[in-house]
């Protein structure tokens, strides 16, 4: 299933914070880490043992990520 950043906002029972610069474009691919981003991706940014993805906000953004999905 193909989705866009308002779909997938509403999909995981949260808000859109930020929406993407192309209401047309579809998540391509899921990732975990900021370190991994492709273009169109959905970035899980949750906080870890060591470190808080969500520190990494930003910079997944700034990598292409279509979505970030974070816990708070």
């Amino acid at each position: 299933m193909r989705m866009n950043a308002k779909q997938i906002g509403e999909t995981a029972g949260g808000n859109l914070l930020l929406g993407n610069r192309d209401a047309k474009a579809v998540a391509c691919g899921l990732t975990g880490g900021s370190r991994e981003v492709g273009a169109n991706d959905v970035v899980v940014a949750l906080p870890g043992e060591r470190v808080d993805g969500q520190e990494f906000i930003s910079q997944s953004l700034r990598a292409g990520a279509l979505v970030v999905l974070v816990s708070e």
